[in-house]
């Protein structure tokens, strides 16, 4: 997704992301966190999101936490992404892994609200922000 130019069905998320029109934002933390953050391209943009208060890092202890609570339930190796989502109320998922894909629309795993999954630009009226999210439960400027 951080590819320049980003892949087709990538650059919806990334406008929105980017964009000083829209108001997408991104959470990270926990294990997603080392993952990410090792790739120099991806490290970058987290670093723009977080000056411009579009990145939020969920702290480890709350990942932790929730992977606890989640521990054995997951069909995918990605149970840290689905504690990430619950600690942090992010209900978007992009991802093309099929089982995380599954998983993140478990209601027993990722409820109120449910967990939606985008995977190509048609996609792109997903790209908004729930009740549940970081950016929506910030103080107004």
């Amino acid at each position: 997704m951080f590819g320049q130019p980003p892949d087709p069905d990538a650059k919806p998320v990334f406008d929105w992301l980017f964009s000083p029109k829209r108001d997408g934002s991104l959470v990270y933390g926990g294990k997603l966190a080392g993952e990410l953050l090792r790739v120099g391209t991806v490290s970058r943009a987290i670093k723009a999101l977080r000056q411009a208060g579009r990145a939020f890092l969920i702290p480890a202890d709350d990942v932790k936490h929730e992977s606890s609570c989640i521990k054995g339930q997951c069909v995918s190796n990605g149970a840290h992404v689905i504690a990430l989502a619950r600690a942090s109320g992010a209900r978007l998922l992009y991802s093309h892994d099929h089982a995380l894909q599954q998983d993140f629309k478990n209601a027993k795993l990722v409820s109120q609200p449910r967990g939606k999954v985008y995977t190509a630009a048609t996609h792109a009226k997903l790209l908004r922000h729930t009740n549940t999210c970081p950016r929506a439960r910030r103080s107004p400027r």
